[in-house]
């Protein structure tokens, strides 16, 4: 039985119970794609820039350089934020 309902995993379901059975009972992952990878891959170097990990920025990130920076900030901001307040 699926633990946990969602609308995907019901729409899943109605369009193939064994495909349902096999992803979310028996957590058989589906084979990635090219463009899947590519994404996991920018995915990673993202959340790697905006928490600090990379100082500078990536190649594949520099088109939307000025937003990442952004964020960047918004997390160092914060970060200082819950520390003087002691959270």
């Amino acid at each position: 039985m699926i633990p946990q309902w969602s609308y995907s995993r019901l729409s899943c379901f109605e369009k193939c119970p064994k495909q349902a059975e096999f992803k979310f009972i028996k957590k058989i992952k589906e084979p990635g794609s090219p463009a899947m990878d590519r994404g996991k891959d920018i995915h990673k170097l993202c959340e790697d820039f905006i928490r600090g990990s990379l100082e500078e920025m990536p190649a594949q990130l520099q088109d939307f350089e000025d937003a990442f920076l952004l964020l960047r900030n918004c997390i160092y901001t914060v970060t200082l934020f819950v520390k003087v307040i002691g959270r």
